[in-house]
């Protein structure tokens, strides 16, 4: 269902075939984000947007998409915008993170 309401979603797991757990782009626009890096597990997509910040969006049935409960998103969600993230990756329904702090 996912694949059908976002089909940049297709170009994403396209790209997560060629390594599954994380891409970095140099920078990709998407719905008017500048995306540094992006990782999905094919339903679960995260990336990492100007500015350091994570946007998260898909299947959230184990919290993977970090807004604080397991309400699936269709949209891109902000994960705690006063952090800068590095680097994300996602797999099986867990998503981690690595913060400009090394956390």
């Amino acid at each position: 269902m996912l694949r059908r309401l976002f089909p940049f979603i297709l170009i994403i797991s396209a790209c997560a075939a060629i390594n599954p757990q994380v891409s970095s782009l140099g920078s990709l626009s998407v719905l008017g984000f500048s995306v540094s890096e992006f990782t999905s597990d094919g339903s679960t997509v995260c990336v990492i947007v100007q500015g350091g910040r994570l946007r998260c969006w898909g299947d959230n049935s184990h919290g993977q998409v970090g807004i604080g409960s397991t309400t699936a998103t269709l949209s891109p969600a902000a994960v705690d915008d006063s952090t800068v993230f590095i680097k994300v990756a996602t797999d099986s329904g867990t998503t981690c993170a690595i913060t400009s702090s090394g956390v």
